[in-house]
């Protein structure tokens, strides 16, 4: 069973950065610039955690990796152009 995840990150080099974008395009769709919505199993998890630690610089840069309940998602409000990203109608009606 897969589930959610967002995954948040800051690094400072270039090339780091491409490799952890292209390790988190094979597991999900980015939200933002730097910010990914993911689907890992528990192995799937562990080993992007592994190939992301692998690159990192612990000094410099920050990733963040959040489990996602399905309750959380539908509670979620989105503005402007991830709008587009994310479906709809999965969205709140808070208005």
């Amino acid at each position: 069973m897969k589930n959610k995840f967002i995954v948040s990150y800051d690094i400072q080099n270039n090339k780091k950065r491409r490799e952890i974008v292209k390790i988190l395009e094979d597991y999900g769709s980015r939200w933002q610039f730097s910010v990914f919505h993911c689907y890992f199993s528990i192995t799937e998890k562990v080993k992007v955690l592994k190939k992301i630690e692998s690159f990192i610089n612990k000094k410099t840069d920050s990733v963040l990796i959040l489990p996602l309940s399905q309750q959380t998602f539908d509670n979620s409000i989105f503005f402007g152009k991830i709008e587009e990203i994310i479906d709809s109608s999965s969205q709140p009606s808070f208005f």
